[in-house]
């Protein structure tokens, strides 16, 4: 037993000491290969993608939403035209033009938000006219108070 243990040990002991591939053999054939236009790294798998799921997933996803904040009554056109933009997408999508689709996807993703943010600013110029309103009706109803002069329990029908 002792001298199956003892070879055990040398072997591990040569593999830690003898590394066959280190870094920087990795950097130097990282580095011709780049220069020959290989690569054995995903680093422009960015740009050379199909379009995914996910660009489209993405833009559905911001024209649910953008249909949730009320746009299809507050910001109609914008709405529409994301609609119309993903629809030309999942068309170029199935025609192969991949670039195109993405393009298009990610041109619906920011159309629909274009339009949520405008349904969300209505709704805030609407709240904002109410709140307006509602105060001048309380500053008349106060001015009216101030010019009658003090309200007493009998004048007041209490």
């Amino acid at each position: 037993m002792g001298t199956i243990f003892s070879i055990k040990a040398a072997m591990i002991g040569r593999a830690k000491t003898h590394l066959p591939f280190s870094a920087f053999n990795y950097v130097i054939f990282s580095a011709a290969f780049l220069s020959f236009g290989c690569s054995i790294l995903p680093l422009n798998s960015e740009r050379t993608a199909k379009p995914t799921v996910g660009a489209f997933s993405k833009a559905e996803l911001s024209l649910r939403t953008a249909a949730e904040a009320r746009a299809d009554e507050l910001a109609p056109m914008d709405l529409q035209r994301a609609k119309e933009k993903l629809e030309h997408a999942r068309k170029a999508m199935a025609a192969g033009r991949d670039t195109e689709a993405r393009r298009l996807a990610e041109a619906a993703d920011v159309e629909a938000e274009l339009a949520e943010a405008k349904a969300e600013a209505e709704i805030m110029r609407l709240a904002a006219d109410y709140i307006r309103r509602r105060g001048d009706v309380l500053r008349q109803e106060l001015e009216g108070d101030v010019k009658r002069g003090p309200a007493t329990e009998t004048s007041r029908g209490r």
